[in-house]
Protein backbone atom coordinates (compact mmCIF):
# COMPACT_ATOMS: atom_id res chain seq x y z
CA UNK A 1 0.00 0.00 0.00
CA UNK A 2 1.58 3.56 -0.87
CA UNK A 3 1.76 6.32 1.19
CA UNK A 4 -0.98 7.92 -0.80
CA UNK A 5 -3.74 4.95 -0.10
CA UNK A 6 -2.75 5.13 3.91
CA UNK A 7 -3.12 8.71 3.82
CA UNK A 8 -6.25 8.88 2.21
CA UNK A 9 -7.39 5.57 4.46
CA UNK A 10 -6.45 7.37 7.13
CA UNK A 11 -8.36 11.15 5.89
CA UNK A 12 -11.32 8.77 5.94
CA UNK A 13 -11.58 8.06 9.53
CA UNK A 14 -11.15 11.91 9.97
CA UNK A 15 -7.35 12.44 10.34
CA UNK A 16 -6.66 16.17 9.26
CA UNK A 17 -3.04 15.48 9.43
CA UNK A 18 -2.86 12.55 6.78
CA UNK A 19 -5.32 14.96 4.80
CA UNK A 20 -2.51 17.48 5.15
CA UNK A 21 -0.16 15.08 3.49
CA UNK A 22 -2.61 14.68 0.53
CA UNK A 23 -3.01 18.60 0.40
CA UNK A 24 1.33 19.04 0.38
CA UNK A 25 1.27 15.75 -2.03
CA UNK A 26 -1.03 17.52 -4.47
CA UNK A 27 -1.84 20.93 -4.03
CA UNK A 28 1.05 22.53 -6.44
CA UNK A 29 -0.28 20.28 -9.13
CA UNK A 30 -3.36 21.61 -8.88
CA UNK A 31 -3.01 24.95 -8.54
CA UNK A 32 -0.51 24.73 -11.75
CA UNK A 33 -2.79 23.03 -13.87
CA UNK A 34 -5.95 25.78 -12.68
CA UNK A 35 -3.40 28.63 -13.60
CA UNK A 36 -2.74 26.96 -16.57
CA UNK A 37 -6.34 27.40 -17.64
CA UNK A 38 -7.37 30.27 -15.69
CA UNK A 39 -4.51 33.12 -15.96
CA UNK A 40 -5.17 34.32 -12.69
CA UNK A 41 -3.31 33.66 -9.65
CA UNK A 42 -6.03 34.47 -7.12
CA UNK A 43 -9.22 32.36 -9.11
CA UNK A 44 -6.65 29.50 -9.09
CA UNK A 45 -5.63 29.80 -5.86
CA UNK A 46 -9.20 29.37 -4.91
CA UNK A 47 -10.31 26.68 -7.28
CA UNK A 48 -7.22 24.64 -5.63
CA UNK A 49 -8.78 25.96 -1.84
CA UNK A 50 -12.16 24.89 -2.92
CA UNK A 51 -11.09 20.92 -4.63
CA UNK A 52 -9.33 20.54 -1.09
CA UNK A 53 -12.35 21.65 0.55
CA UNK A 54 -14.89 19.54 -1.75
CA UNK A 55 -12.57 16.20 -1.29
CA UNK A 56 -12.40 16.98 2.67
CA UNK A 57 -15.96 17.18 2.86
CA UNK A 58 -16.60 14.19 0.44
CA UNK A 59 -13.23 11.96 1.61
CA UNK A 60 -15.91 9.10 3.50
CA UNK A 61 -17.39 8.34 0.30
CA UNK A 62 -13.89 8.07 -2.02
CA UNK A 63 -13.80 5.02 -3.53
CA UNK A 64 -12.12 5.54 -6.88
CA UNK A 65 -8.79 3.97 -7.93
CA UNK A 66 -6.89 6.93 -8.71
CA UNK A 67 -6.73 9.88 -6.23
CA UNK A 68 -4.67 12.32 -8.73
CA UNK A 69 -7.30 11.49 -11.28
CA UNK A 70 -9.88 12.23 -9.10
CA UNK A 71 -8.72 15.58 -7.53
CA UNK A 72 -7.77 16.56 -11.13
CA UNK A 73 -11.54 16.10 -12.04
CA UNK A 74 -12.43 18.34 -8.96
CA UNK A 75 -10.39 21.23 -10.55
CA UNK A 76 -11.70 20.54 -13.80
CA UNK A 77 -15.22 21.02 -13.02
CA UNK A 78 -14.75 24.00 -10.75
CA UNK A 79 -12.93 25.87 -13.56
CA UNK A 80 -15.93 25.10 -15.94
CA UNK A 81 -18.07 26.47 -13.05
CA UNK A 82 -16.03 29.36 -12.41
CA UNK A 83 -16.25 29.94 -16.57
CA UNK A 84 -20.05 29.55 -16.65
CA UNK A 85 -20.86 31.69 -13.58
CA UNK A 86 -18.68 34.41 -14.86
CA UNK A 87 -19.73 34.21 -18.60
CA UNK A 88 -16.59 34.34 -20.08
CA UNK A 89 -15.26 32.32 -22.79
CA UNK A 90 -12.02 30.23 -22.31
CA UNK A 91 -9.74 31.25 -24.90
CA UNK A 92 -6.65 28.71 -24.71
CA UNK A 93 -3.86 29.58 -26.54
CA UNK A 94 -0.43 31.26 -25.93
CA UNK A 95 -0.93 32.51 -22.70
CA UNK A 96 -2.38 29.08 -21.70
CA UNK A 97 1.25 27.41 -22.17
CA UNK A 98 3.22 30.15 -21.93
CA UNK A 99 1.70 30.22 -17.93
CA UNK A 100 3.01 26.87 -17.43
CA UNK A 101 6.36 27.68 -18.75
CA UNK A 102 7.11 30.42 -16.45
CA UNK A 103 6.39 31.26 -12.68
CA UNK A 104 5.26 34.16 -12.93
CA UNK A 105 6.99 36.02 -10.46
CA UNK A 106 10.44 34.91 -11.73
CA UNK A 107 9.32 35.91 -15.44
CA UNK A 108 11.46 33.34 -17.08
CA UNK A 109 12.84 33.75 -20.51
CA UNK A 110 10.47 31.93 -22.56
CA UNK A 111 12.51 30.68 -26.22
CA UNK A 112 11.68 31.40 -29.98
CA UNK A 113 10.62 27.77 -29.94
CA UNK A 114 8.18 28.23 -27.39
CA UNK A 115 6.42 30.81 -28.77
CA UNK A 116 6.54 28.87 -31.94
CA UNK A 117 5.07 25.80 -30.39
CA UNK A 118 2.63 27.92 -28.73
CA UNK A 119 0.97 29.49 -31.89
CA UNK A 120 0.62 25.87 -33.04
CA UNK A 121 -0.96 25.14 -30.73
CA UNK A 122 -3.37 27.60 -31.13
CA UNK A 123 -4.29 26.27 -33.89
CA UNK A 124 -5.99 22.66 -32.49
CA UNK A 125 -9.31 21.64 -31.41
CA UNK A 126 -10.17 22.74 -27.82
CA UNK A 127 -10.31 19.24 -26.97
CA UNK A 128 -7.08 18.49 -28.81
CA UNK A 129 -5.49 21.13 -26.43
CA UNK A 130 -6.71 19.84 -23.17
CA UNK A 131 -5.40 16.53 -24.36
CA UNK A 132 -2.14 18.03 -24.85
CA UNK A 133 -2.38 20.31 -21.71
CA UNK A 134 -3.31 17.08 -19.36
CA UNK A 135 -0.63 14.78 -20.83
CA UNK A 136 2.21 16.68 -21.49
CA UNK A 137 1.71 19.75 -19.23
CA UNK A 138 0.28 18.22 -16.44
CA UNK A 139 1.80 14.70 -17.07
CA UNK A 140 -1.40 12.60 -16.50
CA UNK A 141 -1.50 8.88 -17.72
CA UNK A 142 -3.67 8.17 -20.46
CA UNK A 143 -6.19 7.06 -17.85
CA UNK A 144 -5.88 10.03 -15.42
CA UNK A 145 -6.48 12.58 -18.40
CA UNK A 146 -10.08 9.99 -19.52
CA UNK A 147 -11.42 10.17 -16.00
CA UNK A 148 -10.49 14.07 -16.33
CA UNK A 149 -12.38 14.41 -19.58
CA UNK A 150 -14.66 12.21 -19.34
CA UNK A 151 -13.30 9.82 -22.36
CA UNK A 152 -12.20 6.12 -22.24
CA UNK A 153 -8.30 6.16 -22.68
CA UNK A 154 -8.39 4.47 -25.69
CA UNK A 155 -9.80 7.88 -27.18
CA UNK A 156 -7.24 9.72 -25.48
CA UNK A 157 -4.21 7.75 -26.72
CA UNK A 158 -5.81 8.11 -30.59
CA UNK A 159 -6.34 12.00 -29.88
CA UNK A 160 -3.11 12.40 -28.51
CA UNK A 161 -1.63 10.36 -31.59
CA UNK A 162 -3.74 12.41 -34.29
CA UNK A 163 -2.97 16.01 -32.21
CA UNK A 164 1.16 14.93 -32.18
CA UNK A 165 1.06 14.42 -36.16
CA UNK A 166 -1.30 17.14 -36.49
CA UNK A 167 1.33 19.57 -34.89
CA UNK A 168 4.38 17.69 -36.57
CA UNK A 169 2.39 18.69 -40.12
CA UNK A 170 1.53 22.90 -39.37
CA UNK A 171 4.84 23.10 -37.55
CA UNK A 172 6.78 21.34 -41.12
CA UNK A 173 5.03 23.78 -43.09
CA UNK A 174 5.72 26.79 -41.27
Amino acid sequence: MSDVEKWIRRAQKGDAQAFGRLFDRFSNDIFRYALSRMYNRHAAEDVTAETFKKTWENIRKYKHKNFRAYLYTIAHNLIIDFYRKSSRLERIGERDFEANQENVEDGLYRTQQQKRLAATIRKLGKMEREVVRLRFVEELGAKEAAKVLGKSAVWVRVTQFRTLRKLRKILDET
